[in-house]
């Protein structure tokens, strides 16, 4: 964690996973409450976008099976959705 909010303070951007990319205005704000603020910005910002990529990878991976019908003895899928970082 240290080094990703040293990472947000030079530039004031932060990437997450593949491409997104979050301009932390406040990372050199000179109240500490704000700064604090912007580094867990930047904390979470890594977090959430690494959990949206796997999510995205699970479905690509998920896609050939929901196609012939599940292949499972246990009945077939039909359809995966995210809903709140968990495929369902």
């Amino acid at each position: 964690m240290p080094e990703r909010t040293a990472f947000a303070n030079p530039s004031s951007q932060h990437a997450a996973g593949r491409a997104a990319r979050r301009v932390l205005e406040d990372a050199r704000h000179p109240v500490e409450r704000v700064r604090s603020y912007a580094m867990r910005q930047a904390v979470n910002t890594i977090v959430q976008g690494t959990a949206a990529d796997v999510i995205k990878l699970a479905m690509v991976a998920l896609d050939p099976l929901l196609r012939c019908g599940g292949g499972s003895d246990r009945g077939s899928a039909s359809d995966a959705a995210p809903v709140h970082g968990r495929l369902l």
